[in-house]
């Protein structure tokens, strides 16, 4: 099944990619916290490969990075653990 979930990403991404909008420039000027639930063993968008870029184009700061025992699919790997961490952000 995550076979089938990968190919299915892959798909949607290749074709949609250059009709996506740039939102670079909202998202560089935002002016409300921003927090980060990634995945520390996601082998597809790694936080050390990624993360210089997403703290500082969103500018977050450290303690809103939450880094989860969960690889590229958090939300289905870990979905306990995501719902606890929103519930601790929003408090």
């Amino acid at each position: 099944m995550l076979h089938g979930k990968t190919r299915a990403m892959y798909t949607f991404f290749t074709n949609t990619k250059n009709q996506l909008p740039d939102y670079s420039s909202i998202l560089k000027n935002l002016q409300i916290p921003v927090h980060v639930v990634w995945g520390k063993y996601d082998e597809v968008l790694t936080w050390d490969g990624q993360s210089v870029a997403v703290i500082a184009d969103l500018n977050i700061k450290k303690e809103n990075i939450h880094l989860v025992e969960a690889s590229h699919f958090v939300q289905e790997e870990t979905p306990v653990t995501i719902c606890d961490t929103v519930l601790e952000i929003v408090k």
